[in-house]
């Protein structure tokens, strides 16, 4: 008696989804001396294809977003950098696969004579498998740097915003724009992106806090006083903010709450840098309890006739 023969083994099924960090990273793509781009942060499966594609906010547009497509390398190999490129540029990978799918012949009437037989229809097509978002940290000659991947091409646009907030405000750039001018008085004028915030975000830089405000712009304001405001409710700040800033929305986040109040109403605000009062009444110190005593055992007396 034979044993039966193995089944050959089957291939591997490509995944789903492709595996992904849970935090974005920096991720390093190898770059050709001819401005080909050789690799990507994601793989398509077996049998798919790669789109790279550079999008930047357009008001124009009916998505709010413009986009621009790379061009495939030779034999197929990597994507060529678009000649306007620069750093925080948002970067978008779409994987794709193919499947042919077999459409069957449309319904006909009863026919007298000959019947022709007609073949179904196939038609390939594209469907969509991931999506990778990220914007471009850095660059030098041998690669490009990516930021990524975030959930959304919105929530990567306010990460670039929040990369260029930073390299605005260092004060250690050799030299360029990013170096942070000096006012009349002599501290320096921190430099913020030129365009809207997109996202809520807090920076410092000396004794000024810098809030991305959507709808407000970013907002330069000082530290303490930015802080002081935080301290307070948010229902007292909207009452106080109430005849400065016009339709101030319910749901407003508390840091921009306190960064408008610091701006319009730093009057208002308590000085969280003085000390307490003295005539603050000291907190009573509480003495050790007593020690339980244990009860007298009852004394016996002799009953009564």
């Amino acid at each position: 008696m034979t044993s039966p023969r193995p089944a050959p083994p089957s291939a591997p099924r490509a995944p789903a989804r492709p595996p992904r960090p849970v935090d974005p990273a920096l991720v390093s793509c190898r770059l050709h001396t001819s401005g080909l781009l050789l690799d990507v942060p994601i793989s398509p499966p077996p049998g798919g294809h790669t789109r790279v594609l550079t999008y930047w906010p357009d008001a124009t547009s009916p998505t709010g977003w413009a986009h621009e497509l790379w061009r495939p390398g030779p034999s197929n190999r990597g994507f060529q950098v678009p000649p306007v490129t620069e750093l925080g540029d948002l970067i978008a990978v779409a994987t794709f696969t193919t499947r042919t799918v077999t459409t069957p012949p449309p319904a006909t009437g009863r026919r007298v004579g000959v019947v022709r037989r007609v073949e179904p229809e196939r038609q390939v097509r594209e469907l969509w498998h991931a999506t990778w978002y990220g914007y471009l940290h850095a660059a030098d000659r041998h690669a490009l740097i990516l930021h990524g991947p975030f959930p959304t091409l919105a929530e990567a646009h306010g990460a670039s915003q929040q990369a260029q907030l930073r390299a605005a405000l260092r004060t250690d750039h050799p030299t360029g724009p990013h170096k942070a001018p000096t006012s009349r008085d002599g501290p320096p004028v921190p430099v913020v992106p030129a365009e809207p915030p997109v996202t809520v975000s807090v920076a410092y830089h000396g004794p000024n806090a810098v809030v991305g405000a959507p709808g407000h712009g970013w907002l330069l304001v000082p530290t303490d006083q930015f802080h002081a405001a935080l301290a307070l409710p948010a229902h007292h700040l909207h009452q106080r903010l109430g005849p400065h800033v016009a339709d101030l929305a319910p749901d407003t986040p508390p840091a921009v709450l306190a960064a408008l109040a610091a701006r319009h109403t730093p009057d208002q605000l308590p000085d969280i840098c003085l000390p307490p009062r003295p005539d603050t009444p000291p907190t009573p110190h509480l003495a050790d309890p007593p020690t339980p005593q244990p009860d007298p055992p009852p004394t016996s007396e002799p009953p009564h006739h």
